[in-house]
């Protein structure tokens, strides 16, 4: 039993950490598309949104991305963010599977400031 729970989390760090590292591996490239004109969109609900956000991002909680898809062009490179870039990770595969030709994952708001 223990041999199989220590397989089962090195196969969950394993995820994560190849995770982290392509989400690294698109923080780099988020410079240049904002440079390029990206659209940024904050996945954050409205209330942490008001809180502090990055001047001229898009609002779009999570929950309600779908139904906003309208308010993103999805012909432009595009960066999400959250927080802590759990909740942009998810729109990012959402904003994909929608159409938008070039997603990236900024993470937190308060990195792209």
């Amino acid at each position: 039993m223990g041999v199989v729970l220590l397989w089962a989390v090195g196969i969950v760090v394993a995820i994560l950490v190849g995770r982290g590292w392509v989400s690294a591996q698109q923080r780099r490239r988020v410079p240049a598309l904002l440079a390029a004109g990206a659209t940024i969109v904050d996945v954050r609900s409205a209330e942490e949104y008001a809180t502090g956000h990055v001047p001229g991002s898009i609002n779009a909680p999570l929950a309600q991305l779908p139904a906003g898809l309208d308010r993103v062009d999805r012909t432009k490179p595009v960066v999400v963010c959250c927080a802590s870039g759990v909740r942009s990770e998810s729109a990012l595969a959402l904003l994909r599977r929608a159409g938008c030709l070039e997603v990236v994952n900024g993470g937190s708001w308060r990195d792209l400031r």
